[in-house]
């Protein structure tokens, strides 16, 4: 089998852009992690965790920079900085003015005395990819932080990335980008998966059924002139109304920064409306009073969902707060790890230990487990090769199938490409449905 490590080598001495594809587990962020020196690279015996030969790296002077950017953006963020601009600045080594032309042109400047982690993921997986960009490191890796970013932002970014430093290796491992327009200058490099490595299965798509409780009555989710403002920031939503209804998936779409993640939050009840109601069958509800019980959420960023010791009881927690007898609750857990794939060995493991890919798949599964009558996922294929993308895409299908409503955030053209979904779009605050004018 191709060895990574050596591809990659090989390919940024001809090559000063390089466009690392494959499927998961292939050895693609090793590779990177590796080749830029990242602190999270794990080494056994001189091999990777696949089991690859690592070839020795030439001794660079101590001053020389690299940078790596992977999925988990707040790894990148220095979290040093007050705000935005200060991010960058920190990262410019005082090239004051070239930061704020690039800032200008990728939409930052609007953001510049928020903090960094008040920010959405797109606009944080941005802002992590011009501070390193603006470091002028020997070698740039964005190892997949880009899928959670907008398309028009995205392009501009790679486009522009060149031209801030002129001397950078740009490495770019992606699941989403297959415009040639947008890869023209970079050198494609394909990885395989070395079918003896084994541990990490791809999702199969058993029938939904498996997993889950029996089929369940419909219901209707509204929101009734919702407004929402985080402190010392304009509105994210000012009078969103909308009506949903059980056994259909929504395709919530935005622009970065425009609101989604916090429509979920609130629908999910971790956080409370300004203004407006949330109603049920007609009903008012307040999530917060019971996060989860109704709208169980996926998030974005799985390491701020995840929070047991073992994978397992994980899974398990959220049967169990929703009341389900022990017996139920345990078969609903095997049987949610089964259909995302993920192997009885590494039941007992931390959650946080598992690469980005499988604590991705292991959120949805605690989000599924759950049981709730509707369900809210944020970016759930991101990290996700097309394979179990495809997968999780028939997954929300059999949701909505068996009864329950399915809310999916997603700027993935590989989940929502076939989809059968209802388009909903938040413009200005509004949710519109069928998208903006």
């Amino acid at each position: 089998m191709v060895n990574p490590h050596e591809v990659l080598l090989a390919a940024i001495q001809s090559h000063r852009q390089v466009f690392l594809h494959g499927p998961n587990f292939s050895g693609r962020s090793a590779a990177l992690q590796r080749i830029t020196r990242d602190a999270s690279f794990t080494e056994r015996n001189g091999r990777d965790l696949y089991g690859h030969l690592l070839p020795p790296l030439v001794d660079r002077a101590h001053d020389v920079r690299y940078a790596y950017v992977g999925p988990e953006i707040y790894h990148a963020l220095s979290g040093l900085a007050v705000n935005v601009r200060s991010e960058l600045l920190l990262h410019s080594f005082g090239r004051a003015a070239a930061m704020d032309r690039l800032a200008e042109r990728l939409g930052l400047t609007p953001l510049f005395d928020r903090g960094c982690y008040e920010l959405s993921g797109g606009q944080q997986a941005v802002v992590a990819g011009t501070a390193a960009a603006m470091l002028q490191p020997e070698i740039l890796a964005l190892d997949c932080c880009l899928e959670q970013v907008d398309s028009v932002r995205r392009d501009t970014l790679l486009k522009l990335l060149s031209g801030v430093a002129p001397k950078t290796s740009l490495l770019l491992a992606d699941n989403e980008i297959n415009d040639p327009s947008v890869l023209a200058d970079f050198r494609p490099v394909l990885l395989e998966r070395d079918p003896a490595n084994m541990q990490f299965p791809v999702i199969a798509s058993p029938p939904v059924s498996d997993c889950l409780p029996p089929r369940i009555e419909g219901s209707w989710l509204a929101l009734k002139n919702i407004t929402f403002a985080y402190p010392k920031s304009a509105r994210v939503l000012n009078g969103a109304s909308v009506e949903l209804q059980a056994g259909k998936v929504y395709w919530l779409r935005g622009s970065n920064g425009s609101g989604k993640t916090t429509l979920a939050k609130l629908l999910a009840g971790v956080l409370k409306p300004s203004a407006g109601e949330v109603l049920l069958d007609g009903r008012p509800i307040r999530p917060a009073n019971s996060p989860g019980e109704i709208v169980s959420y996926h998030f974005q960023n799985p390491d701020f969902q995840l929070f047991s010791t073992t994978v397992w009881d994980e899974v398990l927690a959220g049967p169990r707060a929703m009341g389900c007898p022990p017996d139920e609750a345990v078969k609903r857990t095997g049987r949610a790890l089964e259909h995302l794939a993920i192997p009885d060995d590494l039941h007992s493991m931390h959650p946080l230990d598992l690469p980005f890919a499988l604590r991705k798949r292991l959120a949805l599964a605690a989000t599924i487990a759950s049981g709730s009558r509707w369900m809210l996922f944020d970016e759930p294929s991101l990290g996700q090769d097309e394979q179990n993308t495809r997968s999780i895409r028939a997954l929300a299908d059999g949701l909505a199938n068996a009864g329950f409503g399915v809310i999916v955030i997603s700027h993935s053209r590989l989940m929502t490409g076939d989809l059968a979904t209802r388009a909903l779009e938040i413009c200005d605050g509004h949710i519109v449905v069928n998208g903006c004018d």
